[in-house]
């Protein structure tokens, strides 16, 4: 007796190379193309706009028009019958806070990094480049410290 299994299943050591593969698909249907040096960067040109998709496991970044936008929504909604999406100008992904501008986008990690060294808070300041005293080591024998 043996099984064979229809859909991917979450636990499985292969469920994120076949969520890749079927998400590829579907975006390779509605006209995106592969960034030939960066797999998970999807673009589309559109009457010379473009449309540029940065995925991260189940995380799509979309940046594109509004009307570029809902036909994503639709799409998405149609294949995969619940999605979360949020549209704004400034928003958090992996780490980074996005804010667009017309004609310009900043892209920052302070939030990420004010929160890692929140412990940190006596450290002091340092300006960058960081110098040679910038770090004190201690020895202690063989051991460094």
């Amino acid at each position: 007796m043996y099984c064979r299994l229809l859909k991917a299943l979450c636990g499985c050591v292969q469920a994120s190379k076949f969520w890749y593969e079927k998400l590829i698909g579907f975006l390779e249907g509605l006209g995106y193309e592969r960034c030939p040096v960066e797999p998970c960067v999807m673009c589309q040109v559109v009457e010379g706009v473009v449309y540029t998709l940065l995925i991260y496991v189940d995380n799509v970044l979309v940046v594109a028009t509004e009307a570029e936008f809902e036909r994503l929504r639709e799409a998405f909604t149609k294949e995969f019958c619940w999605i979360t999406m949020e549209v704004s100008n400034i928003l958090s992904y992996l780490g980074m806070q996005v804010e667009l501008h017309r004609g310009y986008a900043i892209v920052d990690m302070l939030f990420y990094i004010e929160k890692i060294l929140k412990d940190y808070e006596n450290l002091g300041k340092q300006g960058t480049p960081g110098s040679k005293t910038m770090i004190e080591i201690e020895k202690l024998g063989n051991l460094i410290k």
